[in-house]
């Protein structure tokens, strides 16, 4: 496990050069523009990433390496969230309480969610560019490294401390104090000197207090001190030994609830089995079962729809004679999905020069009448994806990727209508690939105009 710091303008790389001892520093890389200064600009955000981990790839092999990465709390935002009766989850709240503060900006950002025990009803929110968070992610991938951990500073050091201390990192003049208790998470930064003095508060519901600086000098039982090196130290053993904390690496959402991680994984099984076995409850509903499987069965028996030499003969095919089993609206709307993609695949192989030519295939003109059985196949996928990995993803193929983002309704739920440009038709088919491999993605339209040789593609991602 290689241990990694992200500053806004250094990468410095941490690892146990035997099981027994201590973390030590292997190397350190400045970043030639500090990364809060590159947000907007993901493509040399990426640059300056890349190039810190070249350098630093020229002492250590990284190749299928597994990385730990903690990140200074400048480079985050830190938000508190009192659960209120009118939301019908926290999640939803925290995701309304962004979009407020943040406006127009808040698809920009990834956040996770945290609850301590005995805090029931205050939760803690940091939130992440989600561009600073894919190229991280992305450009260690490139150098062969899986990211298993990417944790905030103040998550390790609140990990670290009691309710009745605080923790203290000092940066140059700047103290910068981290704690939390039954009623609240606090951070706020202390200088008693210079341009920056006095207290600036971070994040905190209640008033913060008056800090002396002969309390904050030497280290005691009420403040405790955190250097670089006992910081990764804690981290190294909060890996070890798995503990919860907020992690950027995993989902987006709230990840920790009365000190525990949440297993998203747990819960869409559980709900998928209850609602599998729901209706054998009653002798009503088992009866209603035994006359559907009785009419199944009658449809089976009839082989016809298996005969595709018979079937080609007949150009009005509908979809049903492919599949007896009847669609329900959603797996009509993955269907249509695939159906545009696999209709644009061929309009492509039947314009090969593409000089002059654009194509638009959407859910209007596609080929209701297909007869690619495979495509049934793929209405069996049982994968989701959450927006920002999609993305990510889209990145590895295409690095020079566009995209705009709207808040939207589809198949009766709310969704993310996304708008994704690629520069090229080359690689199409990977994308394709990629789209047709999650249950909640549909694309609703695909463009390619020659003259711009640009490729977009319009989608709607539903929750999940």
């Amino acid at each position: 496990m290689l241990y990694f710091l992200i500053n806004k303008d250094s990468l410095s790389v941490y690892q146990k050069i035997s099981p027994k001892k201590s973390l030590s520093l292997v190397e350190k890389a400045k970043f030639h523009s500090k990364l809060d200064s590159l947000l907007g600009n993901p493509k040399k955000l990426s640059s300056v990433i890349a190039r810190a981990l070249d350098e630093i790839s020229e002492k250590i092999i990284f190749a299928n390496k597994t990385a730990a990465i903690t990140i200074d709390d400048s480079l985050i935002y830190h938000s508190l969230t009192i659960k209120s009766k009118k939301f019908q989850n926290v999640e939803s709240q925290i995701e309304e309480e962004n979009k407020n503060k943040w406006s127009e900006k808040s698809s920009e950002f990834y956040f996770a969610a945290e609850s301590r025990k005995g805090s029931k009803n205050i939760f803690h929110s940091v939130n992440i560019n989600h561009f600073l968070r894919e190229k991280i992610k992305l450009n260690f991938n490139n150098f062969g490294i899986r990211v298993a951990y990417f944790v905030p500073i103040s998550s390790i050091l609140n990990s670290k401390i009691k309710s009745s201390q605080y923790a203290v990192r000092k940066i140059g003049t700047i103290y910068h104090i981290f704690g939390f208790n039954k009623k609240s998470f606090s951070h706020v930064e202390v200088s008693f000197s210079g341009k920056k003095k006095g207290i600036k508060n971070i994040i905190n519901l209640n008033r913060p207090q008056k800090f002396k600086e002969d309390d904050l000098v030497k280290n005691n039982l009420k403040f405790i001190h955190f250097n670089t090196t006992k910081i990764l130290e804690f981290f190294s053993n909060i890996v070890e030994n798995k503990d919860p904390i907020l992690n950027f690496a995993s989902f987006s959402g709230l990840q920790i609830l009365d000190g525990d991680l949440v297993d998203k994984r747990i819960q869409k099984t559980f709900k998928k089995q209850k609602t599998d076995y729901s209706y054998f409850k009653t002798a009503v509903a088992a009866v209603t079962s035994f006359f559907v499987l009785v009419f199944i069965l009658n449809t089976l028996s009839d082989y016809k729809f298996m005969n595709f030499e018979e079937n080609v003969n007949y150009p009005e095919i509908e979809l049903n004679d492919i599949k007896p089993l009847e669609l329900n609206f959603t797996e009509k709307s993955q269907l249509k999905s695939l159906i545009i993609l696999n209709d644009f695949s061929m309009s492509i192989k039947r314009n090969d020069s593409l000089k002059k030519s654009s194509i638009t295939v959407d859910e209007n003109s596609i080929n209701n009448n297909s007869k690619n059985e495979t495509l049934f196949d793929n209405l069996d996928i049982t994968n989701t994806i959450d927006m920002s990995l999609l993305i990510s993803s889209f990145y590895e193929i295409d690095n020079e990727l566009k995209y705009k983002i709207f808040d939207g309704n589809f198949l009766g739920k709310p969704s993310k209508n996304i708008v994704l440009r690629f520069n090229s038709l080359s690689n199409y088919e990977s994308i394709s690939d990629k789209l047709s491999s999650y249950k909640n993605v549909f694309v609703r339209k695909v463009t390619f105009s020659s003259e711009l040789n640009h490729l977009h593609i319009y989608i709607s991602l539903s929750k999940i």
